[in-house]
């Protein structure tokens, strides 16, 4: 695995030379916001956001909420969806972004499918495409979905 990520960045070098960029390896999700977020502000003198449309960052379990709120806090205006259970945890991770629900993981999904711009979720992959699955109608509607795993190393 690593061999091949050094012959991608070898390969995108010339890339980003021509550009007149030099290539950096940023690790994760977080940090790739963060570089963003970094980029734009050196390139203005006032920092433009990342994404500008609704966000919800959805996290069902005690690692995925401490991984939540640092997503949350890099995306200015994103909402942070627990199960009830977790509501003190994300309150102290960001506290006037956090919306708890009851229920099913999935029925929450259905209801943000039709009220956000992008979601985050931060648990299996296959688990969301089984719960989003019956909400997808084309990719001009639904909103942006990305995954990550709780510890934030990889984002699909």
């Amino acid at each position: 695995m690593r061999d091949r990520l050094k012959a991608i960045r070898e390969a995108a070098a010339p890339l980003a030379e021509a550009a007149g960029e030099k290539p950096r390896a940023v690790p994760g999700f977080v940090a790739s916001l963060r570089a963003v977020r970094e980029s734009s502000s050196e390139a203005s003198t006032t920092p433009q956001p990342v994404f500008d449309g609704k966000v919800a960052v959805v996290a069902i379990t005690r690692h995925g909420v401490a991984l939540a709120g640092k997503i949350v806090r890099a995306l200015p205006g994103a909402q942070l969806h627990v199960p009830e259970k977790f509501g003190a945890q994300a309150e102290g991770e960001v506290p006037d972004a956090v919306q708890t629900y009851a229920g099913k993981t999935g029925d929450q999904l259905g209801r943000l499918f039709g009220e956000v711009d992008a979601i985050v979720a931060i648990f299996s992959l296959g688990a969301l495409v089984r719960l989003i699955a019956p909400h997808l109608k084309s990719k001009e509607s639904d909103p942006a979905v990305v995954v990550l795993d709780e510890e934030g190393r990889f984002v699909i």
